[in-house]
């Protein structure tokens, strides 16, 4: 009994915190727009209820503490590296405080008047359109209370109580509404994750099948070359040269099947927002990521494997799938080298990828020298499907999986760039000191 309701708890709790997650995931990018629109409209409208139009009830300092708190918003890009993690949580704090309990406590305040009736309304619609509707009904029935216990402690019981009983239906009725809309848009984005999982699902199927065919081949010739191995064995220097190449390549091509299956599932675990196992998550140096990048990319040319080279590395260990950061060196060298080649007709073009060791942070550097990224375009770079329309083969998702993959190892991406002269990708990853050193 007592496990099944622990189990349940713990279901609810995850259920509640993924919705809370992804609320944060698609609100971010529109974060400090929202937190200019409370830090002017605080201000605003005490002028509007205090003088303009006034109310029997207005208090600044509570306005104060939400302009604060949304100034706190608007300074999202200055924050430091180590306070980002606790964003969700300021954010969830801040609403809290800007939605429920200040329009109900100014609603108390007001003796539940017309003015603060509707305004507390509106808020309810605000709130819908940056909460899924069980997180907002949550925050609004706890700010609720809140409010209603701070005002009673500061205040004593609220005057004219007769709001309740006759504004209780529109409440109701706005509410209602609300998170019947909110529902309805709910359905359609779960309709649209529903297909995505399927043509994912689809993509993944037909590829399984022939990367397991390749692999079967590579078995097969592998087990097809031991006659020549021994042969090779009895004085035949070049054959035996010759089996080192061919099974150095197998191995190789081994090794690419196996990091392709981790993909499939890392790209299916984004679709269908459910972990799964990556094969070879643990502890990896950075170094040997960057050398295997550098090693196993497909150049098309002499040339653009000229381009590449290693800059300082400061070599330092990170917990997570190292096949994954390989992926995202790959998908940062792509870019580097067509957007550095196309900056640089003369031949010029460099590619530089360096490490560095630091007590917080530890970074993976891309650097190259081509045409850089304009402050309209480093908004976007990062969202699903974005595309500068420069080349048809940029499908809009290597950005997004690789912000994906480094969150999935605890990690962040970010770009610096100046436009005519520079880009640099800059993969970083929580500190470890616990090992290497």
């Amino acid at each position: 009994m007592a496990l099944n309701l622990v189990k349940s708890v713990t279901s609810i709790y995850k259920s509640l915190t993924d919705r809370f997650n992804r609320d944060i995931r698609y609100i971010t990018p529109s974060m400090s727009g929202m937190g200019v629109f409370a830090l002017i409209g605080f201000p605003l409208y005490y002028w509007i209820w205090h003088d303009l139009f006034p109310q029997p009830y207005e208090n600044f300092f509570l306005r104060l503490v939400g302009m604060l708190f949304s100034l706190g918003v608007v300074l999202l890009k200055f924050w430091p590296e180590w306070m980002r993690r606790y964003l969700p949580y300021y954010w969830y704090v801040a609403t809290l405080y800007v939605f429920p309990f200040f329009f109900v406590f100014m609603l108390l305040g007001n003796s539940g008047n017309d003015v603060w009736l509707m305004s507390t309304m509106a808020a309810v619609f605000l709130a819908l359109l940056v909460f899924d509707w069980v997180i907002m009904l949550i925050q609004f029935v706890f700010g609720s209370v809140l409010a209603y216990v701070v005002f009673y402690v500061t205040y004593g019981p609220p005057e004219g109580t007769y709001f309740i009983g006759e504004h209780v239906p529109i409440y109701l009725f706005a509410v209602v509404g609300a998170v019947a809309s909110n529902y309805t848009k709910e359905l359609v984005n779960e309709s649209k994750r529903g297909l995505y999982f399927k043509v994912g699902a689809t993509i993944a199927h037909e590829l399984r099948s022939p990367l397991l065919a390749i692999k079967m081949q590579l078995k097969a010739a592998k087990k097809g070359i031991s006659s020549f191995e021994w042969r090779a064995r009895h004085g035949n220097e070049d054959g035996q040269l010759c089996v080192s190449r061919v099974s150095a390549s197998i191995e190789s091509a081994d090794r690419q099947v196996d990091d392709s299956f981790t993909i499939i599932d890392m790209m299916l675990m984004n679709v269908n927002h459910r972990a799964q196992q990556i094969s070879d998550e643990g502890v990896h140096q950075a170094s040997q990521c960057i050398e295997r990048a550098i090693s196993g990319f497909p150049y098309k040319s002499d040339s653009q494997r000229g381009m590449v080279r290693r800059g300082i590395i400061e070599d330092f260990y990170f917990h997570g799938s190292g096949v994954l950061v390989v992926h995202v060196l790959y998908n940062l060298m792509k870019n580097a080298i067509y957007y550095a080649n196309a900056a640089n007709s003369n031949g010029g073009g460099e590619v530089v990828l360096s490490s560095k060791a630091d007590d917080e942070w530890n970074r993976i550097v891309v650097r190259d020298n081509g045409c850089g990224i304009s402050e309209d375009r480093m908004k976007q770079i990062f969202t699903w499907f974005y595309s500068d329309g420069r080349t048809t083969a940029n499908a809009g998702v290597g950005l997004s999986f690789s912000k994906m993959a480094m969150e999935s190892v605890g990690g962040r991406i970010k770009c610096v760039s100046v436009v005519g002269e520079y880009t640099e990708f800059v993969l970083l990853f929580p500190a470890r000191k616990d090992v290497g050193g």
